[in-house]
This record gives C-alpha cells, sequence and structure tokens, in this order.
C-alpha cells in the first residue's frame, strides 16, 4: 500500500498574553462583594448558590456587604458600562455562569477582564461543563478561578451548598500562587509541515485520533494534492484569509484552506466558495465578529447554511435543482464538510472541550447549496443583497436546529403560524422551490413580499414573546442595548400584552429559490445572521 506525507491542516493560534489576576485582600470583611448573575430574569440555576453565599458571608464575614448585580445586556456582549458599574461599586465579585458552554465561556472571559482592573474574581460553572471552564481559562492568558457545582443545584444539601460557597469566598481572598501571577507571553505551539507519514489506513486512524476529521475519512493532503488544490484561486498560498478564526481565533492562509478543502473531497474548482466561506465566518455578523463562533461553542446544536450564486455554481458543479440540500452531489457535499473541517481544524472547535452541542446536529455535517437562479422569477439572493448579476457571493446563515416544511398543499399562512414555534425565533430562510416561486409570483408576490408576508403573520400575542428564557436572556437585552445592535422591532417591549406582534427581525427573514421542478414544494428553517461576500477576489485569474 503506498505511503502518505499528509500536511499538518491545523490554523495558527496567536501567541497569549499573560496576566496576572488581582491581588486577593487579607480579608473580605468590611468589603462590598458582587454576585453577578449572566441570565437575568432567567433561571440559570445558582440562585440556591447566591442565597448560601449570603449565609455564609454573615457568618464569616458580618461587615461585608452583597451587591447584586445583573447583566443588562446578552451573556455574550462586551458590556463596557456593565464593567465600570462592577469595578465602581464592588472590592470582589462572584460570576455566576449557566448550564450554558458559551456562557461559561464568557463568564471566564469577562471575569479574566475585571481582574485586570484590579477586581478579584472567582465563577461559579457547572460540573458538567468543566472542561469548557478549563479551556476557556486557558485561552483568556489569566489564571481565573473557577468552582464546579453539581448540576443542578436546586437537587444540593445545604451542606453542599455551604461548601461551595465558602470555595469562591476563599477564591477571592486566598494569596495568589506563583502561576497566577505570571505576565508576559506563551508562545504557541510549533507546528511541522508535515503532520504524518503513512498509508491509506494509518493516516485515517491518525487524523481521528487526533480529533481532526468529522468522523469520516478524509482525502490524505498530500503536498501535491494541496498544490493541485491552490490551482482553484489566484491567491497566494500564503496569504491571510483571517487573523481570527473562532472559536479559537487562529490565524488562517490560503493553503491551511485548501489543505482541508482536500481533506473533504473538494476539487479545484470549489476552493474559491471554501475561502468565502472561512471569510464570512471570521467576519461575523451584526457588528459581532463572534457571532458565528459564539453558537459554535454552545449546548444548542447549531448549523451553518451557505447558500451560492453566481456563476461560480456552475463551475463548481453544484446542485441547485432536485435534492439540492440532499446527498449525491460532489460540489455541494465537499464545500458544506469543508467548513465543518475548517471550524475544527483551522479555528480549533473540539466537541467536549470549546463546543459541547448536547444532541448534535446532521446539518453540521454538511449543508450547501447553490441558488436556482435559472429557475426563479426574482432577483437572485445575492443581488437582493447589492451584488451583481454575473459575480459569485457566497451567503452564510447560522442557526438550523429546526425547520419546517414541505407545504404542498398549503400556502404561506400555514408556514408562518407553524415558524412561530420555533424555539428562539431570531432569523428564517425560506428556502421555495421554482414552482412555488412562480406561484407566488402570479400572485403579485416578489421576494421582499414574501419576505414580509411571513414576517407579519409569524405572530404572537406580545405576552408570549415576552415570555420564556430566549426573552429574557437575549431579545429583551438586544432591545434595550446598543441601537447599532438591535434586530426586533422596539415595540415588543412595550405593545399590550393581547397585542399580535412579529415574533422575528424583519432583517432576519430570508427567502431564496432552491430545488428541482416537480411540485411546489417549500421549507422555512430557522437561520439567523446572513452574511454574503464576494468570491471575486478568490477566482483563478
Amino acid at each position: 500500500m503506498p505511503e502518505f506525507q499528509v500536511l499538518n491542516p491545523r490554523g495558527e493560534p496567536h501567541p497569549v498574553t499573560l496576566r496576572p489576576l488581582a491581588p486577593r485582600p487579607a480579608s473580605l470583611d468590611g468589603l462590598q462583594l458582587g454576585l453577578v448573575n449572566s441570565w437575568p430574569g432567567a433561571d440559570s440555576g445558582f440562585a440556591p448558590l447566591f442565597e448560601a453565599i449570603r449565609a455564609r458571608v454573615a457568618q464569616r464575614f458580618p461587615r461585608a456587604r452583597i451587591v447584586a448585580l445583573d447583566k443588562p445586556s446578552a451573556y455574550s456582549i462586551d458590556d463596557a458600562a456593565f464593567w465600570d458599574r462592577i469595578v465602581a461599586s464592588c472590592d470582589a465579585f462572584v460570576y455566576a455562569a449557566a448550564p450554558s458552554a458559551s456562557t461559561t465561556h464568557y463568564a471566564v472571559h469577562y471575569t479574566a477582564r475585571l481582574e485586570t482592573r484590579g477586581r478579584p474574581g472567582a465563577v461559579a460553572v457547572y460540573d458538567t461543563l468543566r472542561e469548557d471552564a478549563r479551556n476557556s481559562v486557558h485561552g483568556c492568558g489569566s489564571e481565573v478561578r473557577w468552582t464546579g457545582a453539581p448540576y443542578p443545584l436546586a437537587q444540593a444539601a445545604p451542606a453542599v451548598l455551604a461548601a461551595l460557597a465558602d470555595r469562591l469566598l476563599d477564591q477571592l481572598a486566598t494569596p495568589l500562587r506563583e502561576h497566577e501571577q505570571r505576565s508576559g507571553t506563551r508562545p504557541p505551539p510549533q507546528q511541522a509541515r508535515i503532520a504524518f507519514e503513512g498509508d491509506y489506513d494509518a493516516v485515517q486512524e491518525f487524523f481521528h485520533a487526533q480529533r481532526w476529521s468529522d468522523g469520516l475519512p478524509v482525502t490524505p493532503p498530500t503536498p501535491a494534492a494541496v498544490a493541485r488544490m491552490l490551482q482553484g484561486t489566484s491567491a497566494s498560498p500564503q496569504a491571510v484569509v483571517t487573523e481570527a478564526m473562532g472559536p479559537e481565533n487562529w490565524r488562517v492562509t490560503v493553503e491551511k484552506v485548501a489543505t482541508v478543502a482536500v481533506m473533504a473531497g473538494c476539487t479545484p474548482a470549489c476552493l474559491p466558495v471554501v475561502l468565502g466561506a472561512v471569510q464570512a465566518f471570521s467576519a461575523g455578523a451584526n457588528g459581532l465578529p463572534s457571532a458565528y463562533s459564539t453558537p459554535m461553542r454552545a449546548t444548542n446544536s447549531f448549523a451553518l447554511m451557505q447558500v451560492v450564486n453566481g456563476p461560480i455554481r456552475h463551475a463548481a458543479g453544484m446542485n441547485a435543482g432536485l435534492n439540492a440540500l440532499g446527498p449525491g452531489n460532489r460540489a455541494n457535499a465537499s464545500i458544506g464538510r469543508a467548513l465543518r473541517l475548517a471550524l475544527v481544524n483551522l479555528g480549533g472547535l473540539d466537541i467536549g472541550s470549546n463546543a459541547l452541542p448536547v444532541q448534535g446536529n446532521p446539518a453540521a455535517y454538511t449543508l450547501a447549496f447553490a441558488e436556482n437562479e435559472e429557475a426563479s422569477p426574482w432577483p437572485s439572493l445575492a443581488q437582493r443583497r447589492g451584488f451583481g448579476a454575473q459575480e459569485s457571493v457566497l451567503t452564510l446563515m447560522v442557526g438550523g436546529w429546526s425547520h419546517v416544511g414541505n407545504y404542498i398543499a398549503e400556502g404561506l399562512e400555514r408556514l408562518a403560524r407553524d415558524v412561530t414555534t420555533l424555539e428562539y425565533p431570531s432569523g428564517l430562510a425560506l428556502l421555495l422551490s421554482p414552482e412555488r416561486a412562480r406561484l407566488l409570483a402570479a400572485q403579485g408576490l416578489d421576494a421582499a413580499g414574501v419576505e414580509d408576508f411571513v414576517w407579519q403573520r409569524a405572530a404572537l400575542p406580545a405576552r408570549e414573546v415576552r415570555s420564556g428564557i430566549y426573552w429574557t436572556t437575549l431579545i429583551a437585552p438586544n432591545l434595550r442595548g446598543d441601537a447599532a445592535r438591535r434586530l426586533w422591532d422596539a415595540s415588543l417591549l412595550t405593545a399590550p400584552d393581547e397585542q399580535p406582534v412579529p415574533v422575528y427581525p424583519r432583517a432576519q427573514v430570508t427567502s431564496l429559490v432552491v430545488g428541482g421542478d416537480v411540485s411546489p414544494m417549500m421549507q422555512a428553517w430557522k437561520m439567523q445572521y446572513p452574511v454574503s461576500v464576494s468570491l471575486e477576489r478568490w477566482l483563478p485569474r
């Protein structure tokens, strides 16, 4: 069996700036101690621990004062005003996370930020998310102190809660150890250009053992195979696609993208699409560079949808027609797969460490397709987003843990009613078959009209919209926060309880035409944050 030399597919971690923790006080007595709640108005489950902390403070530090601090913005938002408030009102603090991997990551990250401002902190996390906490501490550059609590805390005995409270309080006052006082820089690990040598089976075992695959066999990324892949672009192999691909914010070059494209089974004609996907993912959305990487960390099981417009659809051999979202087309399958392999290898995603999707999502394997522009009665998605008719464009969206369809005998009214039940109504991708699109066009609707129709009729009484965990943790903070990042209409905050209100942000409802010319099917996927990038810079010349 022939031997393979395979290139290292990993992105390039940046050096980590090491920052010492804040000096600890000799005693907490007489100090103001903050209790920071990541999920105000929702049940993070840490209320019993907060009560235990209050009780232990009263017993151990009778002159100390507790300050309750509910984060007014969504857990992931870098809220400068809130950090200022903590610094102004507290001498030390406990930052409670939630039963959420991404919330845990941000609780560690923002605690490290506050430590640099001279405020000793400790993070309360759940035992089920210990690996996420460890990974977050390693990446932030500060040896943030944290305590793992059993989940759910409501079932914990009083003695257990008291012990947890004591541990957190001790973490605020115990003098710093040597490794907690380090400064300087931690260099990234050195990477060999050739990752492995062996026969085909050995290559598969190596990539699987290193957790560099998606569980399926990979095409060995030999130097010759990667060189052939690079013929699909005029960009230099060492050109930087992004300085920060999430979730770990690694540096990515064109050659590294070509390496994962080989692994995924792409042809060189697909490479510009894969480069565009990495570019779009790293750009983020709605003023948030982490708009895509944060969901990848989540306990929710997110997926990414890629929609391709323009001439590259044909050059790459993509399917926009019958079974476009299903298996069977090499370009669709490999382009979608390449983005997943890029997340793992170029962005450092590692299930069980910095990504904890509780159940997972089959769409996370691959979800890429072309829009059926030729069969559409309307301008393409890319044209409606400001690109030229002959411009090759990729649109990326994130979400995808639920969808509805296929509505062969039902209309938009039924679809709009059904999507009101999709949890966290943050965005929709309306996928219309050509026959359905033509029927709607014959009724006088254009693509924007279809989106308006569904958005207006996907409505619930304001009372229902303003209930539940997503309202309190994400929607309401978005409405009360930075106006430039506001998604929903602010009237949601004040509408009478029984008034029907749209549950989705209008700008997050996207329609496109895809599928075969067989019957008037349509689907709606829970997808948000559409970001479109031109692929022209990545094309071969």
